[in-house]
């Protein structure tokens, strides 16, 4: 979704932030304190926490990109609220994950075809490889990655387990990290050889 934006935009991003859904207050500080006038909120089912979305309309525009359980649709004035069940009506929403439903959404607008082996990525991570096998088995093939009847035994998988091993340990701090770590990725590969995701995992698996 970064990448897409500032291909978009033909600038940087001004700040990336993850922050916890049920601890609304130090997002809505952060929006009022830096006088954000544009938000993106990406996988995060913030979109139950009714208060938020109240009080953040009345500061910023916000654009939602999720697919976790739909409880109420929230486009409106300030709110543009897209969600996996309204786009796609023939997937359930917990199998179209918000790394394949940005990467389909913002695909229509600019060229992010080289950003697809994370789509895939997280399919695997979200239990979705069998919705979105021709799609997942593609990119294997594209990118000459070995193929495994597990696919968490398959390359894909070992890539997906990379990228999620700094941010199991749960801290702000790590989960940073891991975010930069696979912005400033120029493939895969850069993934795979990472020493800090390699030493994080080793660690994890060893747990």
């Amino acid at each position: 979704t970064t990448k897409a934006l500032e291909r978009l935009l033909k600038r940087k991003i001004d700040s990336v932030k993850g922050f916890n859904p049920f601890d609304v207050d130090p997002i809505l500080n952060f929006v009022k304190e830096q006088k954000i006038t544009k938000l993106v909120v990406v996988d995060i089912g913030i979109h139950i926490e009714v208060r938020f979305m109240e009080e953040i309309s009345k500061v910023t525009d916000m654009l939602v990109l999720d697919h976790h359980e739909l409880k109420k649709d929230w486009n409106g004035k300030n709110i543009s609220f897209v969600h996996a069940s309204l786009i796609n009506k023939k997937v359930p929403s917990n199998q179209y994950p918000a790394s394949k439903l940005t990467f389909d959404l913002f695909s229509k607008k600019v060229d992010i075809e080289d950003l697809d082996w994370i789509a895939a990525c997280g399919l695997v991570s979200d239990s979705s490889y069998t919705t979105w096998k021709e799609f997942v088995d593609g990119v294997s093939r594209k990118y000459y990655l070995r193929e495994d009847g597990d696919i968490f035994r398959a390359e894909l998988g070992f890539i997906q387990k990379h990228i999620g091993a700094l941010w199991m340990f749960k801290d702000k701090e790590n989960a940073e990290k891991t975010f930069t770590i696979l912005y400033n990725a120029s493939s895969y590969k850069d993934v795979l050889n990472s020493k800090e995701l390699s030493g994080a995992k080793k660690i994890f698996d060893e747990e």
